[in-house]
């Protein structure tokens, strides 16, 4: 039950994103600065490929029964290209090569195998899907999968405006000699004559384009060396008023990502319960556990501590089992255990308290190697496990995701001291001046997103200011959930991000009790998170389930109560 829950909460994250729509009923009017933008330019690898031009080769496959004739510009383009490159030219159909039992998803299924559940939604939305509308929704929803990050082990996929080739039609066939390379879409039946009219860097029609060059090739003098193509200058433009007109279609794009995503719902199906009946299989797959580093940190207990940070007013007594459970705990595996104020660390010029525990954790991090920051509802119901077990030197720190939405939480993070970790949890602490007024924004868990994002992408400005202007025009639970949905698409199915680890659903160090009525594993437990004491209840008498209930209850684990004199080293 503990996977089906995790089902319907990617179907809540459809809602949302239909939420999110509602907040773009056009194009932003007011992001004229974002088109200005430059696109960035793709970092090469300091160990270049040393690869000679005849072992390149442009391949152009046709399908069967398509002839030459139809792309003859286009084609001859390119094998012109090729000769004066020297690169290898092959024109060939797709029939007599063994290929006819290729399927789509194969990208996404090769690169997230162990996203069982992720991958099921998109493949009944495409399943489904009965038109363009419906196949852009399922593409969509793929693409969440792989999100803003371009790099996946050995594939690469080049983000908007970076590529090697691009739709002619973008641009009403303009193009700039310093950005461009290939352009798409040159059918010979498509072909328009160009206007003796100025053309502005607009899109048009996708089935017109206009001829770049003046005549056509004649393939005898395409030698070794020749670049020299006689183009029309009338379609030549700046790489500026290019770029400008490819960002003016990405924010289109983007809203039309999330406008397609707000359908995948109804497109995958209404009734919830049909959907969990029907995938009983995916509920048996077990989490892949996070794997470790080959050189695991060498750091002693006494150089980790337990933090909990209670707010101003707030007794330890409000969280007695919990913050015993972590001090008892703490002493066993001789872990430094610090409960503290978030006043007197320097940090009362923040006025919201979640953002003042975390100017504290910056406080108490340097004299730590590694830090645990946990909310005083968490505690630890699992002795067993350790923290070293999530500690990795390839990360300074680690989030996960909770496990009822699409919110990374900010009940607990791991972090390691180092300037990376120290600086970035600093500049957190001083986010509280970015929320956005009159929002319902979620404090610091709804923070954390955008301060993260901004982070990880700042080349992606269209994407990012899609969803700032969701977050500041968020009234309430749903829309902060829409929020969060938009930016965890352009985290993708990806966990690793630089020196930034987030631990995915079933694979964290803590979840929620409420999920599975506090039924815990030894296998698998270590740290539930929502024992607050005015919420404790007695545990039921008669038999019960892991299955969801309510989440102001909680069952304790425990039969009585911690002697923390008792609790020793081992």
């Amino acid at each position: 039950m503990f996977h089906s829950r995790r089902f319907v909460g990617y179907l809540i994250i459809l809602i949302c994103l239909l939420s999110a729509f509602i907040f773009f009923t056009d194009i932003p009017d007011d992001s004229e600065n974002l088109y200005h933008i430059p696109y960035p330019i793709i970092i090469k690898s300091e160990n270049p490929v040393n690869v000679s031009a005849e072992d390149i080769a442009l391949v152009i496959v046709l399908s069967e029964g398509v002839g030459r004739d139809f792309y003859r510009i286009s084609i001859d383009s390119v094998e012109c290209y090729a000769t004066t490159r020297g690169y290898k030219f092959i024109l060939t159909t797709d029939r007599y090569w063994g290929c006819d039992y290729l399927k789509d998803m194969f990208l996404a299924e090769k690169l997230f195998p162990n996203d069982h559940l992720e991958l099921e939604l998109c493949r009944k939305a495409w399943k489904n899907s009965q038109n363009v509308a419906d196949q852009f929704a399922y593409t969509s929803c793929i693409r969440q999968l792989f999100g803003s990050p371009s790099d996946f082990g050995k594939v690469r996929i080049l983000r908007k405006g970076t590529g090697h080739v691009r739709d002619d039609w973008l641009t009403s066939g303009i193009w700039s000699p310093e950005r461009d390379f290939m352009l798409h879409g040159w059918k010979m039946n498509q072909l328009k004559e160009t206007p003796r009219r100025p053309l502005e860097a607009v899109a048009m029609d996708q089935d017109i384009w206009y001829n770049p060059f003046r005549g056509e090739f004649d393939l005898d003098k395409c030698s070794f060396g020749n670049t020299t193509w006689n183009h029309d200058p009338r379609l030549i433009g700046t790489r500026g008023e290019v770029e400008y007109a490819l960002r003016k279609y990405e924010m289109r794009v983007g809203m039309k990502r999330i406008k397609y995503l707000g359908r995948l719902f109804d497109l995958i199906r209404n009734n919830c319960e049909d959907i969990l009946d029907d995938s009983e299989h995916l509920f048996h797959i077990s989490y892949h556990p996070i794997k470790g580093s080959d050189s695991p940190l060498n750091i002693s207990s006494e150089r980790i501590a337990i933090v909990i940070v209670l707010a101003e007013g707030v007794e330890r007594k409000f969280y007695e089992i919990a913050i015993d459970s972590v001090e008892c705990y703490s002493k066993a595996h001789g872990y430094q255990f610090i409960l503290t104020n978030d006043r007197n660390w320097g940090c009362d010029h923040l006025n919201d308290k979640f953002f003042r525990r975390h100017c504290v954790i910056s406080k108490i991090l340097p004299k730590y190697e590694a830090v645990l920051h946990l909310d005083a509802d968490i505690g630890v119901v699992n002795p067993k496990r350790k923290l070293e077990e999530f500690l990795d030197p390839n990360f300074d720190i680690i989030f996960h995701d909770r496990h009822f939405s699409p919110e990374i939480g900010m009940a607990s993070y791991l972090i390691r001291n180092t300037g990376y970790s120290r600086t970035l949890i600093k500049e957190f602490s001083e986010y509280e001046k970015h929320l956005p007024d009159g929002s319902f924004h979620g404090t610091d868990n709804g923070a954390i997103h955008m301060f993260l994002a901004e982070k990880l992408f700042p080349k992606n400005p269209i994407d990012l200011e899609l969803c700032r202007r969701a977050w500041r025009n968020s009234r309430n639970v749903a829309d902060q959930f829409a929020y969060t949905t938009c930016i965890r698409a352009m985290f993708g199915a990806t966990t690793d991000f630089g020196t930034i680890r987030i631990l995915k659903k079933g694979t964290g160090y803590v979840r929620d009790d409420w999920l599975t009525s506090g039924i815990w594993s030894p296998e698998r437990d270590f740290m539930l998170h929502g024992w607050k004491m005015n919420q404790l209840k007695a545990t039921p008498r008669e038999a019960f389930e892991a299955e969801p209930m309510k989440q102001t209850v909680w069952y304790s684990p425990f039969q009585g109560g911690f002697d923390l004199d008792r609790c020793t080293f081992g």
